[in-house]
């Protein structure tokens, strides 16, 4: 996370009210600072296994793994591989209720 200074135009040439005719009538626009706001800067991308939106993420507790889930699929990944991981299918109609619940 970073943090950045925004500026915005104060003045320019945009809203003259008499037409500019000449270069001498040109002005820079000027400007101002205005506020602060931040940003984030991921430090990793993990690309190309979800088609969804994610709807959540769990760190596991060996520490080197987590796990992303989608409307679709459940995914496991390795901390430190960004381009592989292991994928199940989340199908809520094929599977009994007990089966679903021991997936988390």
């Amino acid at each position: 996370m970073y943090e950045k200074q925004l500026k915005v135009v104060t003045t320019n040439n945009v809203n003259s009210p008499e037409p500019i005719t000449g270069v001498a009538q040109l002005r820079l626009p000027k400007l101002q600072n205005h506020e602060k706001v931040f940003a984030h800067v991921p430090k990793r991308i993990y690309a190309n296994a979800h088609a969804y939106h994610i709807n959540s993420i769990s760190i596991n507790s060996d520490g080197e793994t987590y796990i992303s889930a989608d409307d679709l699929r459940i995914n496991l990944w390795n901390l430190s591989i960004s381009d592989q991981s292991f994928s199940t299918s989340v199908t809520p109609h094929a599977a009994a209720p007990q089966e679903r619940s021991a997936v988390r």
